[in-house]
């Protein structure tokens, strides 16, 4: 008697092999980017803004533009123009 095929093992087989590929097809980086260590823990404390109380924190100017800088590489590294990213020209130019 002769046996039908029909191919699941085939797929069994090949779908890790799929799976493995949809991340690199999928548009998202494949070296997403880590955020950066502080220097100094953030400091929790309450602020005033616009005669309201806020909760704020304070972070050193370094671990800041540390941060700031991440976030637009991301927004860059995603698809997100230099306009949608904030990124201006340096000064003078």
């Amino acid at each position: 008697m002769q046996r039908v095929w029909n191919g699941g093992w085939l797929l069994w087989a090949t779908l890790p092999l799929l799976l493995s590929c949809a991340h690199g097809a999928s548009g998202l980086p494949s070296n997403p980017l880590l955020p950066p260590v502080l220097d100094a823990d953030p400091v929790p404390m309450v602020c005033q803004v616009d005669d309201l109380a806020e909760q704020c924190v304070i972070v050193t100017k370094r671990d800041w533009e540390a941060l700031v800088i991440a976030v637009k590489a991301a927004c860059l590294q995603t698809g997100g123009s230099k306009a949608q990213c904030q990124i201006a020209a340096p000064a003078g130019n």
